[in-house]
C-alpha cells in the first residue's frame, strides 16, 4: 500500500521546512505542493477524458 500523497505534504509542513526558508526551499515546497496534488490531476484529466467520449 502506498502512503497518500497529501499526508506526505502534510508531514513535511509540520516537520521537515524551517521557518527560515531560502530560495532552494521555494522549489521543494512547490515540488511537494505538485506530488501532493497529482493523483487529483490525474483524476480530473481521466474523468474529462471519459466524458469527451460520451
Amino acid at each position: 500500500m502506498r502512503p497518500d500523497t497529501t499526508v506526505i505534504g502534510a508531514v513535511y509542513n509540520m516537520f521537515l521546512r524551517p521557518q527560515e526558508r531560502g530560495p532552494l526551499w521555494t522549489v521543494a515546497d512547490v515540488l511537494v505542493a505538485l506530488v501532493a496534488t497529482a493523483p487529483l490531476l490525474y483524476g480530473a484529466v481521466r474523468l474529462s477524458r471519459s466524458a469527451e467520449e460520451r
